[in-house]
């Protein structure tokens, strides 16, 4: 019974036109000002890429489609970095475990990690149940232009950092 109504409430004339979910609303001072240690517990700004989009993807080592799409973001790192992206990521876990699991991973991306405050700032950026894996696409001045709750598409990542970066087309 419960999968009739679901292909009825899938069906598209039956699906009520939801409004667009807005995006997080965290000022790009507030953005630039966080903080989080590296994996040598040195403490990065992200204040400090001001003229650079950020794609920030928030991981744990224990969360399983984070580990997955660490290659896409490898690959979007190596392919768009001199269209000034600069990929982050931020484990909810302890720095140890992040840097162990590092040391055993190829990322050619920076990885963050500040266990107690890696999801409560996701969710300063819009993610409001706590996911992870979770993405935010932040333009240079600290806009936030897109956000990204579970693991991201391939194609879809790639399209849509094509049509935003500089130097596209």
């Amino acid at each position: 019974m419960l999968a009739v109504i679901a292909l009825w409430l899938d069906q598209p004339d039956r699906r009520g036109s939801a409004p667009p979910i807005p995006l997080p609303a965290i000022s790009p001072g507030a953005f630039y000002a966080s903080t989080f240690p590296d994996l040598q517990q040195r403490e990065q700004s992200l204040g400090q890429w001001p003229q650079d989009w950020l794609l920030v993807n928030f991981w744990a080592t224990w969360c399983v489609p984070c580990r997955e799409e660490m290659p896409l973001l490898a690959k979007m790192q190596a392919k768009y970095a001199q269209r000034h992206l600069k990929v982050i990521g931020i484990s909810a876990d302890q720095t140890t475990k992040a840097a162990n699991f590092a040391q055993n991973n190829a990322i050619n991306y920076l990885l963050l990690a500040d266990e107690s405050r890696a999801i409560s700032f996701s969710q300063r950026l819009g993610n409001l149940d706590g996911a992870l894996p979770y993405s935010v696409l932040v333009s240079p001045g600290g806009a936030i232009v897109w956000t990204h709750a579970g693991p991201m598409d391939g194609p879809a990542l790639d399209a849509l950092l094509a049509s935003q970066l500089p130097g596209g087309g």
